[in-house]
């Protein structure tokens, strides 16, 4: 079960995301360390939280938690999952929360209904 959902999160993100908006590879390699070092942040009671101030330009926060979630798909074929891999999982998809919901309350302000769309493609 924990396979089939790992893989299909997965393969959605990577699927959809990436290619789709033309990001391209070495700009989002460049840009990531930083967000690489946010879900890998050490901790053993909690899972860490990708700060506001990384996620406020969304165009470059998505490809690099996406880029991340991607690199964890060889971890995420067992029945369980790693501590570490949970951890990461946690922490990109807690921040992909955060940014869907900023530009949800953007557009509710706003009396859009239908900008929340910008999300899928820049």
């Amino acid at each position: 079960m924990i396979k089939a959902i790992g893989a299909s999160f997965i393969g959605l993100l990577t699927g959809c995301f990436i290619p789709t908006c033309g990001v391209a590879q070495a700009q989002v390699q460049s840009n990531c360390a930083v967000y690489v070092d946010a879900v890998t942040a050490s901790s053993k009671e909690t899972v860490p939280v990708v700060p506001e101030k990384l996620l406020t330009d969304w165009g470059t926060a998505l490809p690099c938690l996406v880029k991340i979630v991607e690199s964890l798909k060889d971890q995420v074929g067992g029945s369980t999952l790693s501590a570490d891999a949970r951890s990461k999982i946690l922490s990109t998809t807690a921040a992909f929360r955060s940014i869907v919901t900023k530009l949800n309350a953007s557009d509710q302000a706003a009396g859009n209904t239908n900008a929340t769309l910008r999300f899928a493609c820049r």
